[in-house]
């Protein structure tokens, strides 16, 4: 993999920030915040748009609600369809593309901060 790694969680959240402006997906809500895990919903995210590689020291678990995404994960790829999953260990390098306009949802364990 050639493109950098974002590991930190301001930098993420700019770079989320800066995709969403330029029209990559139409938001992000959340859909729960607990004392150990968070989970937010992408809408939208449209055909081709390619997330920046990056690794955190959460879990996490992605669900496809809706299109589809090529996810990868470290050297793996999965191609993700409505009603998929993946697990992302902590501090796994990953992205996603999406092949189809699509809907996600994003769990993380311990709590994302800067997605609140």
């Amino acid at each position: 993999m050639n493109k950098k790694v974002i590991s930190d969680q301001k930098e993420m959240s700019d770079s989320l920030k800066a995709a969403q402006q330029a029209g990559a997906y139409e938001g992000m809500k959340s859909v729960g915040h607990g004392e150990y895990i968070n989970g937010n919903k992408f809408i939208g995210i449209k055909k081709g748009c390619a997330g920046e590689p990056f690794s955190h020291f959460n879990e996490q678990i992605t669900i496809v609600v809706e299109g589809c995404i090529e996810f990868h994960l470290e050297d793996e790829v999965h191609i993700l369809r409505a009603g998929d999953t993946v697990f992302v260990p902590a501090n796994k390098v990953h992205y996603g593309i999406a092949l189809e306009d699509s809907t996600v949802i994003d769990m993380f364990a311990p709590p994302r901060k800067f997605m609140d």
